[in-house]
């Protein structure tokens, strides 16, 4: 017994060290670890590190607290990267073995962070150390994680972004949980590319969502950029990567065209807009289906979708409008639209704005829209988008009636082929080619206007209205310009206008031809329309002065010739119009009428010569002669002459087909 005697002692003291080890590392709350594990964490991550509390109790899901943990800023100072009032966590104690480390819980408390990545890419949060090559540790996984005013503070030079966001977990008493069914609230604020937004969001499983991609978690998302609104709420995979979403979304705003570059769509200014959908994303593809709203005054439907692919994005859109307003398509060829403010003092193409924009270039009181169109934007991306518009609704009495267009743009080169509107009864057909490559833009367009109605051209002058009868239009035009008013003010091309049959006021006509005595028959009757031989018009154009190169309209008692310039530089006209009566009458103080003035005021106008002549003439043999004679110089012997009808619709023989359809 006494050989055994020390080495039972032995046992027993190693036993009862274990034991008192054990002991002490059950009950003690490591305190002392605090300076130790500043100065590793300080070396590992190359700036200061410092608490001041550190408490562990060892348990197989050990406890961690720690109080006013800071983390230092990187060696070009700034705010301290991490700075917390307080830390708790639950380790799996075998899984720091195993690996990877399993926290079970992590409480953030009264937390701030503030991270930041330079124009290369370069994040402050890098460690001093970079893991040896082939030695990277699996990523802790986090499994449930409490937020109490915790704010991370991110500005990314790189992408141009700023952003506070602030989360908290949600009880699941609180009514914003939705029956359980959100467990963290953020609340965020920022600006990207400086455009400022702020908005809150909702999630549940929040570690889950970034730890495992193939699954997803609900989400609610409202943003607020300036006049902008947008609300989401559906499901989210991968918060990271945004790769899986499936939510409805509702979005209004001032213009689409504050969308970018929040969302990458390079849209076009536009009316005031609320819209609908089911938004869906997977991976480089988003979707939204079902979209239902409107812009401005016209409803819009159908389904959109933009894919993420080099060298550009691509953008399908097919909408239908069941009453579409026109001036809603505006901006899309420069015409300005009414629009507010939003808050950020952004103006959007404000009819005021353009207003005073003209009058300081000298533009005002013109008519062409002058915007520019977007050369950025246009070249951003390749599109295809369809619209059909049931009815059309232009504000003014214009003669446009349903419209279907199918948009291509590939390149920086946009074609609208075909452009097709219902048009006077007729169709209005065409091709437009917008060639974005060049600066300033190469255009050119080819437009046909087929059996559209006269009666239907003009539906709010009574005498035309009255009229029957089909006209044909064929034009080609060529330019270069980054508006409208620049495309015309450069066009070269030709136009060609043919009308056969039909009717036409014949009070019109007399007043056109100044013949007071059958315009005043009439006047007292009744207005009888008068058989339209026909009607011809040619123009040329040559750097944006088109030129008439016969201007012909004839009827069984009038035959109309003239001739005229329209100016698309300056937007001025200059016609003239010479009646020939076929008929006798008296009262005619025939003379040639002038249409002269602006595109926004054309003022009308006789020649003054030619009337003081004639009424010279009456004059002077009234007073010498007898009264009656002075009639004499106003008698109308009706000497006009039937036009070569034939003859001149074979110059004009695609208007002519445009007219009669065949």
């Amino acid at each position: 017994m006494s050989i055994k005697k020390p080495w039972a002692i032995g046992l027993l003291s190693f036993l009862t060290l274990i034991l008192l080890i054990l002991a002490f590392m059950w009950f003690s709350d490591w305190a002392f670890l605090r300076g130790p594990l500043e100065r590793y964490l300080g070396e590992k991550l190359g700036r200061p590190v410092s608490m001041s509390d550190f408490r562990m109790k060892l348990r197989p899901v050990t406890q961690i607290r720690v109080a006013n943990l800071k983390i230092g800023g990187d060696k070009n100072g700034g705010p301290d990267l991490v700075s917390l009032e307080k830390l708790e966590g639950g380790v799996r104690l075998m899984s720091v073995i195993n690996q990877p480390v399993i926290i079970e819980v992590l409480r953030l408390e009264g937390g701030e962070a503030h991270l930041a990545r330079d124009a290369e890419g370069k994040g402050n949060w890098s460690l001093a150390q970079s893991e040896p090559s082939g030695e990277k540790r699996p990523v802790p996984q986090v499994r449930q994680l409490a937020l109490d005013r915790a704010t991370v503070h991110y500005d990314d030079r790189k992408l141009d972004l700023k952003v506070n966001i602030t989360g908290n977990t949600i009880k699941r008493e609180d009514p914003t949980s939705a029956s359980g069914r959100y467990g963290v609230h953020f609340a965020f604020d920022g600006d990207y590319k400086k455009g400022k937004f702020n908005g809150e969001a909702r999630t549940a499983g929040l570690m889950d969502l970034v730890q495992n991609t193939n699954q997803t978690v609900p989400m609610q998302i409202s943003v607020n950029s300036g006049t902008t609104k947008l609300f989401f709420e559906g499901s989210m995979g991968d918060v990271v990567k945004l790769d899986k979403i499936d939510a409805a979304l509702k979005v209004s705003g001032a213009t689409l065209a504050n969308l970018y570059p929040f969302l990458p769509l390079p849209l076009p200014a536009s009316p005031p807009y609320a819209l609908n959908a089911q938004l869906q994303r997977d991976g480089k593809n988003w979707r939204l289906l079902g979209i239902n709203g409107t812009i401005g005054r016209s409803d819009m439907a159908g389904d959109a979708s933009y894919t993420l692919q080099e060298p550009r994005p691509m953008l399908d859109v097919k909408l239908k409008s069941r009453e579409l307003h026109f001036a809603d398509l505006g901006p899309l060829v420069g015409l300005e639209v009414r629009q507010q403010l939003d808050k950020q003092g952004q103006r959007v193409n404000t009819r005021a704005d353009a207003q005073k924009a003209r009058a300081a270039t000298g533009r005002a009181g013109k008519v062409l829209p002058d915007s520019d169109f977007s050369l950025e934007k246009l070249n951003a991306m390749d599109a295809d988008v369809q619209l059909d518009a049931g009815k059309i609704d232009m504000d003014r009495p214009f003669a446009f009636e349903s419209l279907s267009v199918t948009l291509k743009l590939r390149e920086g080169v946009m074609d609208l082929a075909p452009v097709r509107f219902g048009f006077a009864g007729g169709t209005l057909d065409g091709t437009i080619r917008l060639d974005a490559t060049k600066n300033p833009i190469a255009a050119r367009a080819n437009i046909a206007v087929q059996k559209a109605r006269i009666a239907r051209l003009f539906p709010t002058n009574k005498l035309l209205s009255q009229s029957s009868g089909l006209v044909g239009v064929n034009a080609k035009l060529e330019g270069r310009g980054n508006s409208v008013a620049a495309l015309l003010a450069s066009a070269n091309g030709n136009l060609g206008l043919a009308s056969t049959g039909g009717e036409i006021s014949n009070l019109l006509v007399e007043l056109v031809g100044l013949d007071a005595g059958q315009a005043l028959g009439y006047w007292l009757g009744r207005d009888k329309p008068t058989p339209l031989r026909c009607a011809v018009t040619t123009f040329r154009m040559e750097r944006g002065v088109a030129v008439s190169e016969l201007l012909v309209l004839d009827t069984v008692d009038t035959m109309i010739d003239g001739e005229g310039v329209a100016n698309f530089r300056d937007e001025t006209l200059d016609f003239t119009f010479r009646p020939h009566p076929k008929d006798k009458s008296i009262l005619a103080a025939r003379s040639p009428l002038h249409i002269r003035g602006s595109f926004g005021k054309p003022s009308p106008s006789v020649d003054a010569k030619a009337l003081a002549a004639r009424g010279g003439a009456a004059a002077l043999l009234g007073l010498v002669v007898t009264p009656l004679a002075a009639l004499i110089p106003l008698i109308e012997p009706g000497t006009g002459t039937d036009a070569d009808c034939q003859g001149l619709l074979k110059t004009v023989e695609p208007a002519r087909k445009n007219a009669n359809g065949r």
